[in-house]
C-alpha cells in the first residue's frame, strides 16, 4: 500500500505515523432556480458524516412560488419574468433567516444557467452574482437538468 508522504508526520525517533486525518467542515449552499415560471430558492448544508466518508446533506430552508399563468392557458414569458422580479428578493431574505448556527453567509451561490427562457435565467443569474460578490462567495451556475446515468 503506497501512503503519500503528506499524510504522515514525524514523531522524534519513533519515525513517520499516520496522521488523523481532519475533519471535513460542513458547506452551505444558497441555491435559485428561475429558469421558466417557478422562482424557487433553497439552503442546503453538507458535511461529512462522521462514521462513512460519503457526505451527508441537510435542506433548511426550501420555497417555491409560481407565476400565476391561467389567463394565458399555459407558461407566459413576461408574467413568468414579472413574478421573478415580485419574489426572488423575498425568497431570498426569508432563506437567511434559515442558514446553520453560527452562519451568516453561503460559502456557494449555486444558480440555474440553463436551459430556460432567457430573461427569466438572468433574473436569477444576475441576482446570485450580486449575492456572491456581497458574501464573498463563490458563484456556481449549472444546468438544470443534469444527465442522469
Amino acid at each position: 500500500m503506497r501512503v503519500r508522504p503528506s499524510a504522515f508526520r514525524l514523531h522524534g525517533v519513533l519515525g513517520p505515523t499516520l496522521a488523523r486525518p481532519r475533519p471535513r467542515r460542513c458547506l452551505v449552499t444558497l441555491a435559485i432556480e428561475t429558469s421558466c415560471d417557478d422562482t424557487s430558492v433553497a439552503i442546503l448544508e453538507t458535511k461529512a458524516a462522521p462514521e462513512t466518508a460519503a457526505a451527508v446533506a441537510k435542506l433548511h430552508f426550501h420555497e417555491k412560488v409560481t407565476s400565476d399563468n391561467a389567463a394565458f392557458n399555459g407558461v407566459h414569458p413576461l408574467a413568468a419574468l414579472e413574478s421573478h422580479q415580485e419574489n426572488l428578493a423575498r425568497l431570498v431574505r426569508e432563506a437567511t433567516a434559515h442558514f446553520p448556527s453560527g452562519r451568516d453567509r453561503p460559502d456557494f451561490v449555486s444558480v440555474t444557467r440553463g436551459p430556460g427562457m432567457r430573461s427569466n435565467l438572468f433574473t436569477g443569474l444576475d441576482t446570485a452574482k450580486g449575492l456572491a460578490v456581497a458574501w464573498n462567495a463563490s458563484l456556481a451556475a449549472e444546468p438544470d437538468h443534469k444527465p442522469v446515468s
